[in-house]
């Protein structure tokens, strides 16, 4: 079964306003354990995103306290679907170079569902190989306990 952009992506949408601090949405982000934010207009359409490249891209340049999330945000300019396959969301990734891609039910959705990452990626290769290992493991188990119960019968005899 291939997986899709549904099963491996993060949701769970933390927005923010454009008039908001670059400060406030660094705190926003530690407090809350995500890499981004997305930014809302007033009629709560999205209008970009704020992740953690952009605060470094900035980082010593402008004032945190002072930058409000319009003057530094980025724009969500690669949509997918959660039916996207893993293997199209990695070559859409590599393309456009991305390590993020932003997951709405339509392309001409305002509001997303959700955002995949290289993390969320390798974290499910993670997942398989520890499973084709555990499978592995298994079958040499059984393989020995079928060689043990079998020589244990021999020497009963």
């Amino acid at each position: 079964m291939t997986k899709k952009a549904k099963d491996v992506m993060s949701t769970g949408v933390v927005s923010v306003s454009p008039e908001t601090k670059l400060s406030d949405i660094t705190r926003i982000m530690v407090e809350r354990g995500v890499h981004g934010v997305y930014v809302f207009d007033p009629a709560k359409r999205i209008t970009g995103i704020i992740d953690d490249a952009s605060i470094i891209k900035i980082f010593g340049k402008k004032l945190v306290e002072k930058t409000l999330a319009k003057e530094v945000m980025g724009k969500v300019d690669v949509k997918i679907s959660p039916e996207t396959p893993i293997e199209e969301v990695v070559n859409i990734m590599r393309e456009k170079k991305k390590r993020k891609l932003y997951v709405f039910y339509q392309e001409s959705d305002l509001f997303p569902v959700g955002v995949i990452s290289i993390k969320d990626i390798i974290g499910e290769v993670d997942k398989e190989k520890a499973a084709v290992e555990m499978s592995r493991f298994l079958a040499q188990y059984q393989e020995f306990q079928d060689w043990l119960a079998k020589n244990s019968k021999r020497e009963r005899s």
